[in-house]
């Protein structure tokens, strides 16, 4: 898939602009949920500030997140 290599590509190229574009992108089009948690837990670890909301500004990445453990039901961040 071209996409997913174009955007792999610019993650390796600028983690801290595109790992959280890319968390969106595996929750809302691809239901990858324990991919977007390690790209949003990813970006977390690589900066200081507020790691912001998605895309399209409808949730914050630490909603994003926590949407993400509750579908694997994983509430507190760790196996139950």
């Amino acid at each position: 898939m071209k996409v997913k290599k174009m955007i792999d590509k610019a993650v390796e190229l600028d983690p801290e602009k595109y790992l959280g574009y890319r968390g969106w992108c595996r929750l809302q089009f691809l239901r990858d949920y324990k991919g977007a948690i390690k790209d949003i837990e990813e970006l977390k670890s690589l900066v200081s500030y507020d790691i912001g909301a998605c895309q399209t500004g409808d949730y914050h990445l630490n909603i994003v997140l926590t949407l993400c453990y509750q579908k694997l039901k994983r509430y507190s961040g760790t196996e139950t």
